[in-house]
């Protein structure tokens, strides 16, 4: 059964966002703590889960083992699955700050005692996260149409 490095997994999240709050953090602790649940709550999403025949978090040796439903070959697969998961560990990282209660109140200015609406933040955040998910979506939806069983006559 091919297997992914957790680590290979978390550098292509480090490559799509950068994420300057979990700086603060030692690294072990953040790959132990935060990127592991992401990982583990981001794979298991029903339209990524799918894809795979067998899927094995091997936490304590921080690898991934798997087995596609529909493979095309080892690199490609590896690849694919690296990206698609990095991109749910950013929509993981994002939407606790979605939900996050600075983003919800209004802010107070000093000066005026003007008040700030987070809306525009708000908003932003929630796009980002719907591009992400639609990325994703469409990776998984375009690997399909390319390699579809269908089309080339095959039985695979």
């Amino acid at each position: 059964m091919p297997s992914l490095n957790y680590e290979e997994i978390y550098s292509k999240f480090r490559l799509k966002a950068e994420a300057y709050d979990i700086l603060q953090y030692r690294e072990d602790d953040v790959n132990a703590v935060f990127f592991k649940d992401w990982l583990h709550s981001s794979a298991n999403k029903p339209y990524i889960r799918r894809l795979f025949s067998e899927l094995k978090f091997g936490d304590s040796v921080q690898e991934l083992s798997y087995t596609m439903k529909y493979s095309i070959d080892n690199e490609f697969d590896k690849e694919f699955i690296t990206d698609l998961l990095g991109i749910g560990l950013v929509i993981e990282w994002i939407t606790p700050k979605i939900n996050s209660l600075n983003n919800i109140q209004q802010m107070y200015g000093s000066s005026e005692e003007k008040f700030f609406s987070q809306t525009n933040h708000l908003n932003g955040l929630k796009d980002l996260k719907k591009s992400l998910l639609k990325e994703q979506k469409d990776l998984i939806k375009n690997r399909g149409y390319i390699w579809n069983s269908y089309l080339d006559g095959s039985n695979t």
